[in-house]
């Protein structure tokens, strides 16, 4: 009779120990243990540093995991703060304190715009160079909370949806170059506290409405797979993330990922349930800062998804 080697041509690799470079899907069977293994690709929260000023609900971030600014907040400041994967220092202060600004970029060249001074929605778009913060062009439509693609450059940055006033969800699309805003085509429903990532051409909606943005046109995507509001999102179109949020009548823990067609749940729950956080980096490497849980708070955590070793079981 055949072999398994003969039918495939290899036997399950015998190792004294689990390798210390894992690739995801790989097998083996360590004879030390005598347990047969596998490496999966599997996420997780761990805790990193707090921020260091307390009043950091309905903020936003932007950047990766080791260099990331978080901006705005509540209630109502103007101060940012930098992070390099292990700590916090001050940055400078936004030209309009507000809360629920949209962001987009990195650490050195950055951008956030529109946002609330209650009661008043601003239309103000700052650029942040890693030092300071310059007013450029104003948004056409000044919304609170407006989804955006976090991703992108500073100046290539698309913004979409929040709210216009009066609890109006906004339809608006529009389109930043670095220095002035075009509207663009609009969303195919009311989009408010929810949730954009990707970059200009491959933008991603998520929450009451789904869609993905081509750079020209939206078209349905699908929903996460736990509906909720307010939560946090890293990646890119085809690899993204999202991340606590609110399900009446609690906070959210769970973690979904993107592939650009599903969501799935993924990995871990992280270990503080909020909204209205920070969220940046990207599907591997993401970012969660601050929030609402309720009252807000400095908690910060870090997502990394990797292979990891499990051992299979064979009873």
């Amino acid at each position: 009779m055949s072999d398994f080697k003969t039918l495939k041509g290899l036997y399950i690799k015998h190792r004294s120990s689990d390798p210390s470079n894992l690739i995801e899907g790989e097998i083996w069977y360590n004879t030390t243990t005598q347990t047969l293994k596998v490496a999966p690709q599997i996420g997780t929260w761990a805790t990193g540093t707090s921020c260091s000023d307390a009043k950091r609900g309905r903020l936003r971030s932007f950047g990766i995991q080791t260099a990331a600014v978080v901006a705005g907040g509540f209630p109502t400041v103007a101060d940012s703060e930098e992070y390099n994967g292990s700590s916090w220092t001050a940055g400078g202060d936004i030209n309009t304190a507000r809360e629920y600004v949209g962001t987009s970029g990195t650490l050195t060249a950055g951008v956030i715009f529109s946002g609330r001074a209650s009661p008043d929605l601003k239309d103000e778009c700052e650029e942040y160079n890693g030092t300071s913060w310059t007013e450029n062009g104003d948004v056409n439509t000044a919304v609170l909370a407006p989804a955006s693609s976090t991703s992108g450059p500073q100046t290539a940055t698309v913004k979409f949806g929040g709210e216009a006033g009066g609890s109006t969800a906004s339809t608006s699309t529009e389109e930043y170059n670095g220095t002035s805003w075009t509207a663009a085509n609009n969303l195919p429903g009311g989009f408010y506290d929810a949730q954009g990532f990707g970059i200009l051409t491959a933008a991603v909606a998520v929450g009451n409405v789904n869609a993905h943005y081509d750079g020209t046109n939206w078209t349905s995507a699908n929903a996460l797979s736990t509906d909720r509001d307010g939560f946090g999102t890293a990646g890119l179109q085809t690899a993204g993330l999202a991340f606590g949020g609110q399900l009446p009548p609690g906070k959210q823990v769970l973690t979904e990922a993107y592939d650009g067609t599903s969501w799935s749940e993924h990995g871990g729950n992280m270990a503080t349930g909020r909204n209205e956080l920070g969220g940046c980096g990207t599907s591997v490497a993401g970012l969660a800062t601050c929030g609402d849980r309720p009252g807000t708070n400095t908690d910060v955590e870090e997502w990394t998804d990797a292979a990891t070793a499990r051992s299979v079981d064979t009873t």
